[in-house]
């Protein structure tokens, strides 16, 4: 048979259709692709949009009884910011009291015949503390003349975290104000966009719903593991402050609390400056023994307690929420918090359902395969 027989033309209208699928599949993910590129910058605004909503959910239900969609979403929105803005606000102020009252504590320590508390003053308490580590160790080495030589590129090296604070400020500001708009209309339109939600996802509608509400349950598991565990930290600190003989123990240690609950801030705002405030006062072993227990116990013991707290509330290994939660912070900043054990869960969903499909296709094989027609 001439070879020329075994070429056969694809038919036009077969080609047609099939350039036409391409076509559309090439331009749908690229799209997507766009859209995503589009969105990437609002993924932290969109997920604690997301986080609020599911914590919220109750409380706008309870709301919606009563009142129309719209005012019921609007009350539990403001409802957020208040529960977010007021303790920020109420941690400016303890920051502010509390070192204005540091300072006025170290000016009334000053020497008589000084007033004020300049640089020279704090340069000369620095070196009354230092001097006796560093000659213990056999070195001749001054802070303050190191101090005075590097002070300009210290200024320079400064600037520059400075600048990326007054941004990641503004920044969070605006991240804010997106995800609570965005939360009033996950509220107020999520029942009706849940249906053409599951509808996309590629799983029956039974599972596609199951591993939703798994995804909530991790959210409100690692909320309460978070909170749990910055009273936890907060309460240790206010031992330690109380015992380092710092003013308004209870005061720090509810301002500590507070900040555990924020990633990336945590206890350090706090009793650093606290500690440090007391070794400027004359009290250098309390301030370096606060400090000490601080970096050792106060800031560690989030990252032991957290994921076997978490993990009492949902069915996943202590380990892996731990990876889960330290690498979504570092990956994706306080909001990867809450998106790392939310994609572990999302994670071994699928896994289950892979092995659950393997599982049924091991089973109905002996069935199907190897099977003779009878002659």
């Amino acid at each position: 048979m001439p070879f020329g027989n075994l070429i056969q033309p694809m038919p036009e209208r077969d080609f047609e259709a099939k350039y036409r699928t391409i076509a559309f599949w090439g331009i749908a993910l690229l799209v997507v692709v766009a859209s995503g590129m589009l969105l990437a910058p609002f993924f932290p605004a969109l997920m604690w949009a997301a986080v609020f909503s599911v914590l919220m959910m109750p409380f706008y239900r309870r709301l919606r009884k009563r009142m129309a969609d719209n005012l019921a979403a609007g009350l539990t929105v403001l409802g957020t910011l208040a529960l977010i803005v007021v303790p920020l606000v109420a941690i400016g102020i303890v920051a502010v009291v509390q070192v204005g009252g540091i300072v006025s504590d170290i000016q009334a320590a000053a020497p008589a015949g000084q007033t004020g508390l300049g640089t020279s003053d704090l340069l000369d308490r620095l070196d009354a503390f230092t001097d006796p580590l560093i000659k213990g160790v056999g070195a001749k080495f001054k802070v303050s003349d190191w101090i005075s030589e590097n002070g300009k590129d210290l200024g320079q090296r400064l600037s520059g975290p400075l600048g990326k604070l007054v941004y990641s400020i503004g920044f969070g500001i605006f991240t804010l104000v997106v995800a609570l708009l965005t939360m009033f209309f996950m509220l107020r339109d999520g029942g009706r966009l849940k249906d053409p939600a599951l509808q996309l996802i590629p799983l029956p509608p039974e599972k596609a719903e199951a591993l939703m509400l798994k995804m909530a349950d991790t959210i409100r598991a690692v909320f309460q593991g978070v909170v749990l565990v910055a009273l936890i930290q907060g309460t240790l600190a206010g031992i330690a402050y109380a015992i380092a003989g710092a003013p308004s123990p209870m005061i720090l240690a509810l301002a500590t609390t507070i900040l555990c609950v924020i990633p990336l801030l945590g206890a350090p705002v706090i009793y650093v400056p606290v500690g440090l405030a007391l070794i400027a006062q004359g009290r250098p072993l309390a301030g370096a023994l606060l400090l000490a227990f601080g970096f050792g116990v106060i800031s560690q013991i989030d990252n032991v307690l957290r994921p076997f707290v978490i993990s009492a509330k949902v069915p996943l290994h202590p380990m892996a929420i731990f990876f889960s939660l330290l690498g979504g912070v570092l990956a994706l900043g306080p909001v990867g918090i809450m998106a790392g054990p939310v994609l572990l869960t999302v994670l071994m969903a699928i896994q289950e359902i892979v092995r659950e499909r393997r599982t049924q296709g091991e089973t109905a094989m002996p069935e199907t395969a190897f099977t003779l027609e009878p002659e």
